[in-house]
């Protein structure tokens, strides 16, 4: 039988949050790979031809929804 220490369970949950952080900044990366695909090569429209402007704010919610505070 195994039991954790306040100070480890502390960490390991430390730990996990850590993960998960680094987890959703690897999906905000991927977006941007994704996306410059998408425009570049597949030219699917709206993303294609929408300005930098147009993508300011949908790219805003996505990143805090995956980045903001929790």
């Amino acid at each position: 039988m195994s039991f954790h220490t306040a100070e480890t369970s502390h960490q390991l949950i430390t730990w996990q949050r850590s993960q998960e952080r680094l987890l959703r900044a690897e999906l905000v990366v991927a977006l941007g790979v994704g996306i410059a695909v998408v425009r570049s090569a597949v030219g699917l429209q709206p993303l294609a031809d929408a300005t930098s402007d147009d993508l300011i704010g949908p790219l805003r919610d996505v990143v805090d929804g995956l980045l903001g505070q929790r």
